[in-house]
């Protein structure tokens, strides 16, 4: 029964990583007009909602950033072939020589490291990882403030 539940949490990893790759966030102008947008309609949900959903977005950017400024040089390698550049692990395998399985434990690291800060949880390996404390911290005050 467990094996056949879906793995929400990191599907949602994985399209924060996706997403951090994709390059197509907002300009800074266009956040400019949706923060005033914002303060001119308080009392609208929808535009509460967008906000949020905004916020979010932002908050998982910094915690992909954070995941991947710990990641050694080849582990950035496999990263960009693999979320970027859409490559499979055949290629990347002849790339960077190493095995498959290899290449799966680091993408099931790196969506495992991802879900888990995403969730408000810090392992205990990563207490000193101050890149990894601070988006916490700023994940965590951004969406309390709102």
């Amino acid at each position: 029964m467990r094996k056949a539940s879906p793995k929400v949490r990191l599907y949602l990893a994985r399209q924060a990583l996706e997403r951090y790759y994709r390059d197509d966030g907002l300009s800074e102008e266009q956040k400019d007009w949706m923060n005033k947008l914002y303060g001119d309609n308080l009392d609208s949900k929808s535009i509460k909602k967008l906000q949020m959903r905004l916020l979010s977005r932002e908050c998982c950017e910094i915690i992909v950033g954070a995941v991947i400024a710990e990641a050694s040089h080849e582990e950035k390698i496999f990263l960009r072939d693999k979320y970027k550049l859409r490559r499979n692990f055949t290629a990347i395998r002849c790339k960077l020589h190493v095995h498959i399985n290899g290449l799966q434990r680091w993408r099931d690291k790196f969506l495992n490291e991802i879900a888990q800060l995403m969730n408000y949880e810090l392992p205990e390996r990563d207490v000193w990882s101050y890149r990894k404390v601070g988006a916490l911290l700023r994940f965590w005050s951004a969406t309390l403030s709102s």
